[in-house]
């Protein structure tokens, strides 16, 4: 990979970084709504399951994005110093 591609690559991974860590904000936001709301109506037991489904689901997305995001490619692979042809 040459200097001009891994620049893009890594502007590629932080704005998915940043997008991310947006998503997750937005869904702590929600999730503190989605309390306050139930807490204020008194809201039934299938409410808190309903919810807790969700939260559940949302975590699982976000760590599976996370863990896309942290692998890293390996560098190419530069060949032996002794298997190459030095044809000087």
């Amino acid at each position: 990979m040459n200097r001009f591609e891994e620049q893009t690559e890594r502007q590629r991974r932080s704005s998915l970084r940043m997008s991310l860590v947006l998503l997750t904000l937005g869904g702590i936001l929600l999730v503190g709504a989605l309390a306050i709301l139930g807490y204020s109506s008194g809201a039934p037991q299938s409410f808190w399951t309903r919810a807790a489904i969700g939260v559940a689901i949302l975590l699982l997305i976000l760590r599976q994005v996370g863990r896309r995001l942290g692998r890293r490619r390996s560098k190419a692979v530069k060949p032996d110093d002794q298997s190459t042809l030095h044809l000087d």
